[in-house]
């Protein structure tokens, strides 16, 4: 967001929500969260995307904390809150989300706000937000671009090089939201063909099926710090011709229901879904003691999307969005001039490779301002080993979720133009950063 103003103190440059100050964090508003992230998915278009539901929520939070009431209300719709909760509450949530994900060793997370000389910024409001979260606009884009494309480069591990917005001399207010992930697979992918990548595991709790929908969990974990809190990317596909939005709006309703958790050996036998073949070797020399052999075939793939905000209702900007009339205000919270939001957007990338799964997104509001328990499985009976193998070889979905909490990290469609075809690309490491 941008506005202009009276002159204010200095302040800092942002830097990073520091994993020391995860002490007293609780735990982030999941199924918030994940109800944006489902209305979000009711709205896409049938096209390659990838959009993190985790990135977008505390900008609003923020937003709605210092919002006039009809503003406000429009964005608790979008977040998924009702009226029981405080507007300060909502702050409290956006920061302590970023600080829960700031502590996973696989995961960047930040939020910053940069504010001009000239904003008239409420100083109490400012004092809300860590110190290190707080930057100075100098309007000059010369000098602020390059400021803020360094911040975003260092919390989405590189992913981005340049902020994705383009900041401009009037702008007097930018918020922002970083999520960066790296994560290798605990058991990485072999190469099978040009584009085509293989992995083989065991277990009851890989594979689930239901409403013409198949959802396989890839388990990943950081790279430096193997204990660090489990991620999880489920691979969904739907029936041939099934939209972007049908299938993943079904994968993220089974993904919810069921989450990591294991099916019984006797409903493993039915598994019936798209892409899955089960077949049951009853003198196989491999035993499965109750633990099906699971393989997976699914495409490399790299995608890339840019969301404007304000385009869609979802994110409930619509009054936000609108110039006040002279001497009102939307966020009063932040400023006594009167503001608006002139553009938000959300830019996100995603790669899955081999050796695992890098994303990160950057979400953004600028304005403007004018003066003034899991069953235990069964054991076969007999001796003979059941073989659960699911082939992905057209458009598909993915949903990253932190295994903890639930949260949803990252949600994305691939289609074949998105599938990596170079040897390069599909055996690409995850990096160490």
């Amino acid at each position: 967001m941008t506005l202009t103003s009276r002159p204010t103190k200095r302040l800092r440059s942002s830097t990073r929500l520091s994993k020391a100050h995860t002490a007293t964090r609780s735990d982030p508003p999941a199924d918030a969260i994940n109800d944006l992230a489902a209305r979000w998915i009711a709205s896409l278009p049938d096209k390659a995307t990838v959009f993190a539901p985790v990135g977008v929520w505390p900008v609003l939070a923020i937003l709605a904390d210092a919002a006039t009431e009809d503003v406000s209300a429009d964005l608790r719709t979008a977040l998924c809150v009702d009226r029981s909760v405080e507007d300060a509450d909502l702050l409290h949530a956006a920061l302590d989300t970023l600080k829960f994900l700031a502590c996973n060793d696989a995961l960047d997370a930040a939020v910053a706000v940069w504010v001009s000389q000239h904003l008239g910024v409420r100083e109490e409001w400012l004092a809300r937000l860590p110190e290190h979260s707080r930057g100075l606009l100098t309007q000059t884009p010369a000098v602020d671009q390059p400021n803020l494309d360094e911040w975003a480069r260092q919390h989405t591990r590189d992913l981005f090089t340049e902020f994705p917005a383009k900041i401009e001399k009037e702008d007097d207010f930018v918020l922002a939201s970083a999520i960066g992930l790296n994560m290798e697979w605990t058991t990485h992918f072999q190469r099978i063909s040009k584009h085509k990548l293989r992995q083989h595991f065991r277990g009851l709790s890989y594979i689930r099926c239901a409403d013409g929908i198949t959802t396989v969990r890839v388990e990943g974990r950081s790279r430096n710090q193997p204990r660090s809190g489990a991620i999880n990317c489920y691979l969904v596909l739907g029936e041939k011709g099934a939209s972007a939005s049908d299938t993943l709006s079904r994968g993220l309703a089974l993904v919810r229901r069921h989450g990591a958790s294991s099916i019984s050996y006797k409903n493993a036998l039915k598994l019936a879904g798209p892409g899955l073949t089960v077949r049951i070797e009853e003198s196989c020399v491999f035993q499965d003691k109750g633990r099906p052999y699971v393989e997976i075939t699914t495409p490399g793939f790299k995608v890339s999307a840019d969301h404007d905000l304000l385009e869609s209702d979802v994110f409930g900007l619509g009054s936000a969005k609108e110039e006040p009339e002279t001497l009102g205000h939307h966020f009063p919270g932040i400023t006594d001039n009167a503001t608006w939001v002139k553009a938000a957007g959300q830019s996100a990338v995603a790669r899955f490779s081999s050796g695992g799964f890098r994303a990160a997104a950057v979400t953004h509001a600028r304005g403007s301002t004018c003066m003034a328990a899991p069953r235990k499985p069964s054991p076969p009976k007999f001796a003979q080993a059941l073989f659960l193998d699911v082939e992905i070889d057209r458009a598909f979905g993915f949903i990253c979720v932190e295994e903890n909490t639930g949260v949803v990290l990252f949600v994305g469609w691939v289609t074949e133009e998105q599938f990596m075809d170079s040897e390069k690309d599909i055996r690409s490491s995850t990096g160490s950063k």
